[in-house]
């Protein structure tokens, strides 16, 4: 395990000044509610709608924000997607007419197909699928089953990764994160060769993500029951990243191309902020919003980072929790709502348009997307 500086200074970021123009993204025809979870370079986002019949479908909204209904497996009433890769190839699950649910792709002209599940099973569905076409995902015997990770490559032909082991990221050179099923954070290449990476003597999982470089992002467990972001290098050797001055425990949520790490540090009694960790383990405190909802004090969180180095995440406000997006100087700006009282972030692409979901002020809830200033 490697020591770093737990150096750069907290502070209060200034206001941006330029705001993201938020987007409504709607519903479909007679639908109630909508979220947006993923969005690519060119723009396209994807997530879910409720329908007029009030099942649930995958959609897909155009850059200019039109949507598109990608429909179900035959027989089937219930699909979503959860990525979108820069073809525009869209990964989710859907339901089969016997009632069970498949992991699915919809090609950029929006047909869909089955990616099946492992021999025995009959639940699969998947998470995310990279600019090759590769796509990682889990398998169960049913709803009630243990999972195994598993990979699909670009034709369509499914790789177990092993019982109980979990998957989470994967990047433009094939290369899969997650955790074997021994619990142990590793790496999957394309032929499917595994690499342990350093746990430190303690408990890891390598759940936050892997940039195109092959840095993978996590979290350790200490001896003494802390939990601190990590970073990996491509040979498996970590960086345990360490907390806020005088804090505890940390988490990582997101990495990008330069190993710049986010996530989330024990700020004080009852407090977290949003942190920024640099390539060299250097932590910054992007600081909050200043309000609360409760009797506890503000409150931030950091959830993805893109490679231009914005963040996105939430912070508490007076009125609730909205997204907010910090600059990559670190100047936070409150993202807002429909009306409502919360907004949440998910994804952020290149140039840094983000995409999420927003409360009304009657109560429903509606994709969004924040379109960069």
């Amino acid at each position: 395990m490697s020591a770093v500086m737990c150096a750069a200074a907290g502070f209060t970021p200034a206001p941006a000044h330029a705001v993201p123009a938020i987007v409504d993204l709607g519903t479909l025809p007679g639908g109630s509610y909508s979220t947006a979870v993923a969005i690519n370079d060119p723009g396209a986002v994807v997530g879910w709608s409720g329908t007029a019949d009030g099942q649930t479908h995958a959609v897909r909204w155009d850059p200019a924000g039109g949507i598109v209904d990608l429909g179900t497996l035959p027989g089937g009433s219930y699909s979503t997607a959860f990525a979108i890769n820069n073809a525009g190839v869209v990964v989710g699950e859907a339901g089969t007419a016997n009632r069970d649910v498949h992991a699915v792709r919809w090609d950029r002209q929006g047909r869909i197909s089955d990616l099946g599940a492992l021999p025995g099973h009959s639940r699969s569905m998947a998470v995310q699928i990279n600019d090759a076409g590769e796509i990682i995902g889990r398998s169960a015997v049913n709803i009630r089953s243990n999972s195994h990770g598993v990979r699909w490559d670009s034709s369509g032909r499914i790789t177990d990764l092993g019982y109980e082991s979990r998957v989470h990221s994967i990047n433009n050179a094939g290369v899969a994160a997650g955790d074997s099923p021994a619990r142990e954070p590793v790496t999957w290449d394309r032929r499917g060769r595994t690499t342990t990476l350093d746990s430190g003597g303690g408990t890891a999982s390598a759940n936050a993500g892997i940039n195109d470089a092959g840095v993978v992002a996590g979290v350790v467990g200490g001896p003494d029951a802390t939990s601190h972001a990590a970073r990996w290098n491509r040979h498996g050797d970590l960086v345990d990243l360490g907390s806020l001055p005088g804090q505890r425990d940390s988490w990582a949520a997101g990495i990008n191309n330069a190993g710049t790490v986010v996530g989330t540090a024990e700020a004080g009694i009852a407090a977290r902020h949003a942190v920024r960790w640099d390539r060299r383990g250097r932590i910054t405190d992007l600081g909050t919003l200043g309000g609360n909802p409760g009797p506890g004090p503000p409150s931030s969180q950091a959830v993805a980072i893109n490679d231009a180095g914005v963040v996105i995440g939430a912070a508490t406000t007076n009125s609730g929790n909205n997204a907010v997006r910090w600059d990559r100087h670190g100047r936070i700006t409150d993202l807002g709502t429909l009306g409502g009282n919360s907004s949440s972030a998910y994804a952020i692409n290149a140039a840094g348009s983000s995409v999420g979901v927003a409360y009304t002020a009657d109560g429903t809830s509606h994709a969004v997307l924040w379109r960069s200033p």
